[in-house]
């Protein structure tokens, strides 16, 4: 069943890259698995509990890796709130939402701190096919109708956020 679940996480991959490749290159799994945007070669870091490739990524404050569900079952079976590698007292935000993260950086006014736009070198923002496509349709569609508005879909919402700042960029209004 290993083998399935990757098969699965690599065509999930694929199918990301080709909406833009932000989204593998800077997922905060790919980041996680690097230590930091330079270390391209990095191989990929198993959870500290199950040794498996981690599934839902939790880095602790001690940065240790682990996947989500085996740190929640590791505490709750062992009823203790230390890391389970080093013990030194686990402090995890499960939300991935980084409020008292101080060590966060400033986050984009709009957007989540966990945006993809916080990991990305915004100076040098790329579009994709798939964004210009968009944008080309928004721009004939506001031509026959100034009014009109839309919806975008998306499975990934790093894309959505990726998509909003283009256009935010080409001067359309978005939310």
């Amino acid at each position: 069943m290993n083998n399935y679940a990757h098969i699965f996480d690599l065509l999930t991959r694929l199918r990301q890259v080709v909406d833009h490749p932000y989204l593998v290159v800077y997922s905060s799994t790919a980041l996680a698995r690097r230590g930091s945007t330079n270390d391209v070669g990095s191989v990929e870091q198993p959870c500290g509990l199950c040794h498996d490739p981690v599934e839902d990524l939790v880095v602790t404050s001690c940065t240790h890796v682990f996947c989500k569900s085996c740190l929640i079952d590791f505490s709750a079976s062992v009823g203790q709130v230390s890391c389970p590698s080093c013990s030194k007292p686990l402090t995890v935000d499960f939300t991935a939402n980084d409020k008292g993260d101080q060590k966060s950086k400033a986050t984009i006014k709009g957007f989540r701190s966990s945006s993809i736009l916080n990991r990305i070198h915004l100076d040098d923002f790329q579009t994709s096919t798939k964004i210009e496509a968009l944008r080309e349709e928004i721009r004939f569609m506001i031509e026959r109708d100034g009014s009109a508005k839309a919806i975008v879909f998306s499975q990934f919402t790093s894309f959505l956020d990726l998509i909003h700042y283009s256009l935010q960029k080409s001067g359309v209004s978005c939310v």
